[in-house]
């Protein structure tokens, strides 16, 4: 069974007034149709750290989906996943929950954990600069993130040093807020460094049909 640790970061803005600390939470049933078309094809197992947890979408998908030890990380010390609650639950009906708590951890300067992936859904103004420190502490990152993270021209450099082994395209448009969706689209990105292929493509991927 899975083991998690803790460590302690923040999420995820729409278009116009941004809540505070970019509380913007990744659906449950995302993250775990996430790992399941990863996982598809490549097994998650090792470490898997999720930075600016929130509420801790992936790293419950994590535990509930895969083998893999699990980190989290947030800036925020009031992200739900920093929550006993949320983890006695887990504990009381016999699942895998924290080990360990390490609070208010910058994950752009947490550079001593060297995970098997990193899977989240980073902040947006720091979408680049998550995306780089991932990919040097880990060999495997999967990341939500908004589909024109691929299009800017200043980023040409950062996708020839750092082409993905997959994206799936969201059909459906995610909430981050319990209600109406942005007006943004949005991708999953998977980088394996040890993958040497082209990088391969879903368009129009259903990510509510993934799980009944």
């Amino acid at each position: 069974m899975s083991q998690v640790s803790l460590l302690v970061q923040s999420h995820h803005p729409h278009s116009g007034q941004r809540i505070k600390l970019d509380r913007y939470y990744t659906p449950s049933k995302l993250a775990r149709a996430t790992l399941i078309a990863v996982d598809r094809i490549e097994p998650v197992t090792g470490t898997v750290l999720e930075p600016s947890v929130g509420a801790g979408a992936f790293a419950l998908a994590a535990l509930d989906l895969t083998s893999a030890n699990v980190i989290i990380s947030d800036l925020d010390p009031d992200a739900p996943a920093m929550m006993s609650r949320l983890w006695d639950s887990r504990r009381s009906a016999g699942k895998p929950y924290p080990a360990g708590f390490y609070e208010r951890q910058d994950f752009l300067g947490i550079d001593w954990l060297k995970p098997t992936w990193v899977v989240g859904n980073p902040p947006y103004l720091d979408a680049e600069a998550h995306t780089r420190h991932a990919l040097s502490i880990s060999r495997k990152v999967v990341f939500l993130l908004r589909s024109s993270f691929s299009s800017s021209r200043r980023r040409i450099p950062f996708w020839t040093e750092h082409p993905p082994r997959h994206v799936w395209q969201l059909a459906q448009r995610p909430s981050f807020t319990g209600g109406g969706t942005d007006n943004s689209e949005y991708s999953v990105y998977f980088w394996d460094k040890d993958w040497t292929g082209p990088t391969t493509y879903t368009p129009g991927w259903d990510w509510t049909a993934e799980e009944g």
